[in-house]
């Protein structure tokens, strides 16, 4: 929704207006750092992801970017961005995706002093995104053959962002074996936590909440990489497979090769491999020489240089309003006192855990500010839902609390789908197979969305695969089978993407304990702050224990009593 200064009155609140009409991005009311507005402040509507399958129209949007490009001559910046090892090379005219695009991710040189290796010599993805073209919509589209992201005259980079790391993730998955996941991740002393849920859930409060235990240190907050390895019978090392090469002399790459492994490996052992070491090069074994009888582990590595988060973090983590004052922040409006009012609880809830942390950053943030001043600023970065800050995780927490260097890898042993539905008593469970892939192929939002693999931006035709998920779907109701069971039953049919994503979930779930979490423990009677706790340390709980099998109702957290022991 959109507010002009004139329309304040009766509203939470407002963007002020541009200094000209129809501009796509300007300079609003700073926070700390410079806050940029955007006339689309959400995902544009106007989207097609299957560019590939119209090349008229392809060739007509290239065409157009590439003579408004021309026109625009100098106006156009290029920068390269070095994700997870992969480039992708952005061309824009908008100054605020070129500065939000250069605080996100690391550069080549960036990525070399940060790793020790050289980046990515040419680029496998293209990301054009040009404000001021004449005649079109705002919109976003994407060509799997060429792996190029091209939008049209929208300045709200979360979609650019998401977009562009599902374009990655792709030639992670099909290349290199490397699943990447829309997920959220914390260490807990030698194991890690990977979060993966739908937004309103409570993935930021669980990570950020888990940060207030001893031996945590934080990993990642939207996406992170994940490398299945075998290790060595020799050194024991970690290696993730890449590429096997067969008898007759055929190969297979990237996510296809976890499958041949487990059916045909241990009959296979002089095939050749080409793996990835622990240092990230590239040699060539024996598959005999891997310890393949065992399940494979999950290595989980970080995505981003810097976070781009919603500013509403600091309801469930109050110190981050710290870094957020100090950060680029987009979209955070102006706030009316009707909001200030009826807000007045979640602001005083925040002051109150500001003061009470003893954090000198936190001290010098106070200094100077009058109550009416920091409360009003406060209410500034909750009341837009979707107002975002970049901001460096390195500076909220502790030195050494924070994972930095994008090639350290954490073991992921824990896989938790956080949900909320009010409807199922169940807050913990174990999860087989069947239904933690169903889970992730029904992917139901609170909002009433569908996202396969609550991953909305992933780089695949979504008509293709909703519509044959829906074939699926219908198909296994009428035959009385399980979704699982149909959607492996019809292998040779299902689109290759899916084919690529669950393949890697498979062997997630192969390589970790898969849990289902349920976050309604307000319905046993709890208050907001005391059901957040609890789940907190139910979590917690689980991350030491790790049980094989566990189911928790609302029964087992009766307010006053401990839940069942795991």
């Amino acid at each position: 929704m959109k507010y002009s200064l004139d329309e304040r009155e009766g509203t939470d609140y407002w963007f002020p207006s541009p200094p000209v009409s129809g501009a796509f991005e300007w300079d609003g009311p700073p926070l700390g750092g410079r806050n940029i507005l955007t006339g689309e402040k959400a995902r544009v509507p106007r989207k097609d992801k299957a560019l590939h399958r119209k090349p008229e129209k392809y060739q007509r949007l290239k065409k157009l970017a590439q003579e408004f490009m021309k026109e625009k001559g100098g106006a156009i910046m290029i920068r390269d961005a070095i994700v997870h090892g992969i480039r992708a090379r952005m061309f824009t005219n908008s100054e605020h995706h070129y500065d939000f695009w250069v605080e996100n991710w690391f550069s080549p040189e960036e990525w070399k002093k940060a790793t020790g290796r050289e980046a990515q010599e040419k680029p496998s993805v293209m990301v054009i995104a040009l404000i001021g073209v004449e005649g079109e919509e705002p919109a976003a589209y994407y060509n799997r053959a060429t792996n190029e992201v091209i939008f049209f005259n929208t300045s709200y980079y979360g979609q650019l962002k998401s977009w562009t790391v599902g374009a990655i993730g792709r030639v992670l998955a099909e290349e290199y074996g490397i699943h990447s996941i829309h997920g959220a991740c914390v260490a807990v002393n030698a194991k890690a936590i990977l979060y993966i849920a739908p937004t309103g859930t409570g993935k930021s409060t669980s990570s950020y909440g888990l940060m207030s235990y001893p031996g945590t240190r934080f990993h990642s907050d939207d996406w992170v990489y994940v490398r299945y390895c075998y290790r060595s019978k020799k050194d024991s090392k970690f290696y993730a497979p890449l590429r096997v090469v067969q008898s007759g002399g055929d190969s297979l790459d990237g996510y296809r090769v976890f499958r041949w492994i487990r059916q045909r490996g241990e009959e296979n052992p002089k095939a050749r491999v080409e793996v990835l070491t622990p240092s990230g090069d590239t040699v060539s074994l024996e598959l005999g020489d891997l310890d393949v009888s065992r399940p494979p582990t999950a290595l989980g590595y970080v995505s981003e240089k810097k976070f781009y988060l919603r500013t509403n973090l600091v309801e469930s983590f109050p110190k981050a309003l710290v870094e957020i004052f100090n950060s680029k922040t987009e979209n955070c409006p102006e706030v009316s006192g009707i909001f200030l009012n009826r807000a007045s609880a979640v602001i005083d809830e925040v002051v109150s855990k500001l003061l009470s942390c003893g954090d000198p950053g936190v001290e010098c943030v106070l200094e100077g500010q009058s109550w009416a001043e920091l409360r009003k600023r406060i209410a500034r970065v909750v009341a837009f839902g979707n107002s975002r800050a970049m901001f460096d995780q390195s500076q909220a927490f502790p030195r050494g609390r924070v994972i930095v260097n994008p090639m350290e890898p954490v073991v992921i042993d824990t896989v938790m789908l956080i949900k909320r539905n009010f409807r199922d008593e169940c807050v913990l469970e174990d999860l087989a197979l069947p239904v933690f892939m169903e889970r992730l192929l029904r992917g139901d939002t609170p909002q009433g969305r569908w996202e396969v693999a609550y991953n909305d931006y992933r780089a695949v035709d979504d008509e293709e695969e909703q519509g044959y998920l829906k074939r699926l779907f219908e198909r296994a109701e009428l035959d009385g089978h399980s979704i699982y069971d149909e959607f492996m039953r019809d292998r040779a049919n299902r689109p290759m993407t899916l084919d690529g994503e669950f393949e890697l979930f498979e062997v997630l779930h192969d390589a970790t304990h898969c849990y289902d979490l349920n976050t309604i423990l307000e319905s046993a009677g709890n208050s907001k702050r005391e059901a957040v706790s609890r789940t907190i340390q139910l979590i917690f709980e689980v991350l030491k224990k790790m049980p094989a099998h566990v189911r928790l109702t609302l029964q087992d957290f009766v307010k006053g009593e401990n839940p069942v022991a795991l």
